[in-house]
């Protein structure tokens, strides 16, 4: 079985590592953190494995997956070449939505195997992730020797993988930003508005949730335009200017928002007009 050392076992370390130790996928060798007792604490949450703070102390392995913050991949790679931790030809991979294997071309230029994995899924919670990480999609990308090691590894554990243009990633990481970073951002706004209107924040909670999952579900069961519903989508541009006006008096920032999306509506309100 080929060995997996982690390098960075935050929430997303420590669920893939333990899916891959739970499904029989890789030996997990180092688990690699700047303090020991977070390391020990994903050790005993993945379940395998030796904690380790020192760079000098990893084991060898087959596999190296970095899984730490996106501004560290560069730095971190570079410290594995600068110690010669790397044995000839590992597979090294990152699991960053934004940025590409590009990041890794120095390894690459070492004669080791680059790739990046990226689930397309919150990860709020390492045992709630673990326990229905099935049927999360991944984007891929690199080169063909990482890929043939790593793509069967997470099918194994329930992921769905997809190919991704390396030269995309940047906007393929917006998209998935807007499908879930913004919408909990704007979803934040819209609980304050009902609370700024004089609304407790249970009932504003209570109004919120069922608007926005029936809205989410006829999105995806129909399509953006016959979901719209609303001032805008019944051309009633009064009230758009009106709710735009108060909520300049209470929150300018609020009111940006507001404003940003009258444009953007419109025109899902347009197309659905020509259909």
């Amino acid at each position: 079985m080929l060995t997996l050392n982690i390098l960075g076992a935050g929430r997303v370390g420590q669920t893939l590592a333990r899916l891959f130790r739970d499904f029989d996928q890789f030996k997990i060798a180092s688990v690699y953190t700047r303090s020991a007792k977070t390391g020990q604490k994903a050790v005993d949450f993945i379940g395998a494995g030796q904690a380790i703070s020192n760079l000098r102390e990893l084991a060898d392995a087959d596999i190296w997956m970095l899984t730490v913050p996106d501004d560290e991949i560069q730095e971190v790679s570079k410290l594995l070449l600068d110690n010669r931790l790397l044995k000839p030809q590992s597979t090294v991979f990152h699991c960053s939505g934004a940025k590409s294997s590009e990041i890794l071309q120095p390894l690459r230029d070492a004669g080791h195997f680059v790739a990046s994995i990226h689930p397309v899924r919150s990860f709020a919670s390492p045992q709630l992730a673990a326990s229905d990480f099935a049927g999360t999609f991944c984007g891929v990308e690199g080169d063909t020797e990482a890929l043939e090691i790593l793509i069967p590894a997470f099918k194994a554990i329930g992921a769905h993988t997809f190919l991704l243009d390396t030269g995309h990633k940047l906007r393929y990481h917006a998209a998935s930003v807007f499908a879930s970073n913004y919408l909990v951002a704007l979803m934040d706004v819209a609980l304050k508005t009902y609370q700024a209107a004089g609304l407790s924040p249970e009932m504003a909670a209570t109004l919120a949730q069922p608007l926005a999952k029936k809205t989410l579900e006829n999105v995806f069961n129909s399509s953006t335009e016959a979901a719209l519903t609303g001032p805008i989508k019944r051309g009633d541009f009064q009230t758009v200017e009106k709710q735009l006006a108060d909520l300049s008096e209470w929150d300018q920032g609020s009111a940006n928002l507001y404003q940003a999306f009258i444009e953007p509506t419109k025109e899902i309100a347009n197309r659905g007009k020509s259909k």
